[in-house]
């Protein structure tokens, strides 16, 4: 989950018998023990920073900017194959999708189970107009990976196109266990409830949405929309609630 811990030992000196490290960790005991874990070197902390610089680059449309970020990360650690995953995100928006397919197969030829390679090089071949090629791709992604990132959420939108809200509810409650703080998991689980009736929920979904929104938009949206929650505690026109999402 690319989570990392740092254990600080303490001088010789200074050293109980029963107490000689100190772990800084946001995760508690137990759950940590059920994680797998791995010591790492400087160099993949300063890699996996300039991996991160990257992104954010790469996320607000600074292509130049995110190259040289991503290169960085790749010299200080050329095992650190995030890196590479990302280098080939910024060719194929830079529209080289030649290198962008390098880039995925390369890390696809030491890791031939990375699923955000493998569906990225599908992606390009699309783009190429390599259709069969980007089948194949696809296909061994979802013998990897049958129930991906969103695929949950995917259901639980047309289970609400079905009017089918207990399987929304469902699906969209699957979707938050993987991801806790993801926003807009917790905007639709609150429309699910609401629809079943189940204001209380609805309301405590909506706080966590507004609580971990990334955007203004996001927040003032959803701010909008408990507020109008906690003033009509029994909604009729639920559909006028959803209007302008």
């Amino acid at each position: 989950i690319g989570h990392v811990n740092l254990t600080l030992g303490r001088r010789l000196v200074d050293r109980s018998s029963t107490d000689p490290t100190m772990t800084i960790d946001f995760l508690a005991p137990a759950d940590i023990r059920s994680l797998r874990s791995w010591s790492i070197d400087e160099s993949t902390i300063v890699a996996m920073y300039f991996n991160n610089r990257a992104v954010e680059a790469l996320t607000t449309g600074n292509l130049d900017e995110a190259y040289w970020y991503a290169r960085e990360a790749i010299g200080q650690d050329r095992r650190f194959l995030s890196a590479y995953n990302t280098l080939g995100v910024i060719y194929q928006r830079h529209r080289d999708l030649a290198e962008a397919e390098a880039a995925f197969r390369f890390v696809l030829a030491r890791e031939p189970g990375n699923t955000r390679s493998l569906s990225n090089l599908a992606g390009v071949l699309v783009a190429q107009g390599r259709t069969a090629a980007a089948r194949d791709a696809m296909d061994r992604l979802a013998r990897l990976e049958p129930d991906p990132p969103f695929a949950y959420f995917k259901r639980g939108l047309a289970a609400m196109q079905a009017a089918d809200y207990p399987l929304a509810r469902a699906m969209f409650a699957k979707e938050v266990d993987r991801a806790a703080y993801y926003h807009e998991f917790h905007f639709w689980l609150a429309i699910a409830y609401l629809r079943l009736g189940d204001t209380a929920n609805a309301r405590r979904h909506l706080a966590i949405a507004e609580e971990n929104s990334t955007t203004r938009g996001d927040h003032d949206l959803y701010a909008a929309k408990l507020a109008h929650l906690n003033e009509r505690p029994i909604v009729t026109d639920r559909m006028h609630f959803f209007r302008g999402r």
